[in-house]
C-alpha cells in the first residue's frame, strides 16, 4: 500500500501483482506548500486587452467547492483572490506554469489568455458537480505504465490525467 499527497488530497493505493496501483482518496484534505517551479508568471496585464466572457459559475467556487477537483484537473495550478475594503471577495485569478491565466469577478465576467483556457476547466467541473462540494473519498487514482489518472466515483467515470 502507498499513501501519497496528490493535489489537495491524500490517495491510498494498493499495488497489484501486475504493477498497477489503484485506490481512493482519503476524506480529509491535505495542503502542502507547492514546490517552486520555473514556470511563467500570470499574465494579468495581458488579460486587460482580452474580451470579457460571461460565466454562471461563482468565482468563490474556485476557493472552496471546486478546490479539490480543480487540483486534479489542473495539477499544480496557482490561485489568488481580490477583496474589497470590507473583506468581501471581488474576484479570483488562476494560472498554470505555461503562463495561461484567467480571472473571474464575482459579477460573472471572465477573461482568459494563454494556451489553456483555465476557466473552461472550472466550468466543466461545475457541470460535473453542479450543486454541492464533492466528497474527496468519491475520487480515486489509478497508476500504471500508461500514466496516472484521477477519476470520480468509478475508474470509467470523469477522469483527469496527471503528470
Amino acid at each position: 500500500m502507498v499513501v501519497a499527497p496528490v493535489g489537495f488530497g491524500v490517495a491510498r493505493v494498493v499495488v497489484s501483482d501486475d504493477g498497477e496501483a489503484a485506490g481512493r482518496f482519503l476524506s480529509t484534505p491535505a495542503f502542502f506548500m507547492p514546490r517552486r517551479t520555473p514556470g511563467m508568471k500570470p499574465d494579468f496585464a495581458g488579460l486587460e486587452v482580452r474580451s470579457v466572457e460571461k460565466t454562471a459559475v461563482p468565482a468563490r467556487d474556485v476557493l472552496d467547492r471546486l478546490k479539490f477537483p480543480l487540483s486534479l484537473a489542473l495539477p499544480g495550478y496557482h490561485s489568488c483572490s481580490w477583496r474589497d475594503d470590507k473583506g468581501n471577495l471581488t474576484g479570483v485569478g488562476l494560472w498554470v506554469d505555461d503562463g495561461s491565466t484567467a480571472t473571474a469577478h464575482v459579477g460573472g465576467s471572465v477573461r482568459q489568455i494563454g494556451a489553456r483556457r483555465l476557466w473552461d476547466t472550472v466550468e466543466e467541473l461545475a457541470s460535473i458537480f453542479p450543486e454541492s462540494t464533492p466528497a474527496r473519498d468519491d475520487f480515486g487514482l489509478t497508476i500504471n505504465p500508461d500514466g496516472q489518472r484521477a477519476w470520480y466515483r468509478a475508474p470509467d467515470g470523469p477522469t483527469w490525467n496527471l503528470p
